[in-house]
């Protein structure tokens, strides 16, 4: 299984021009994005996401969902930006994403894997169907 996230996935979350700011540590600065640094932070995110995940059983994923995708994007941004402030929006959602990895580890959610490690598509699904109206009442009003 590869990583979680690709550079491209956060360029493509957050903006190329935010993963140049905080990638970018040359001095001078090139104005590029620092491919080492951007997996440097995505490599330490995918190791703190498996403490959660080793804890269940659920390694190795065969597949990544779109929830761990999105999850693993926000905690590399958290890495990439060097020492945030506490209440940042960058940490507020950092700390988000950990209780909700806390909630994979505890059994309280869930990824939607099964016990493959693939994605579940959903069983039971609610289908509407455009048609007729049953529910007017006979004298025209609603």
């Amino acid at each position: 299984m590869g990583q979680y996230c690709t550079q491209q996935d956060l360029v493509e979350a957050f903006g190329e021009l935010e993963i140049i700011q905080i990638s970018d540590r040359a001095r001078p600065p090139t104005k590029q994005i620092d491919s080492a640094v951007v997996d440097k932070a995505i490599t330490d995110a995918e190791s703190e996401i498996n403490m959660y995940l080793e804890g269940r059983g659920l390694l190795p994923l065969k597949s990544v969902p779109v929830t761990l995708r999105r999850i693993a994007c926000d905690m590399s941004r958290f890495y990439l930006y060097q020492n945030p402030k506490s209440d940042s929006p960058v940490a507020v959602i950092y700390a988000r994403r950990v209780k909700q990895l806390e909630g994979v580890a505890s059994g309280k959610l869930s990824l939607g894997l099964d016990k493959a490690g693939e994605v579940m598509e959903p069983e039971d699904t609610v289908m509407f169907h455009g048609g007729r109206n049953m529910f007017k009442r006979e004298d025209g009003l609603w």
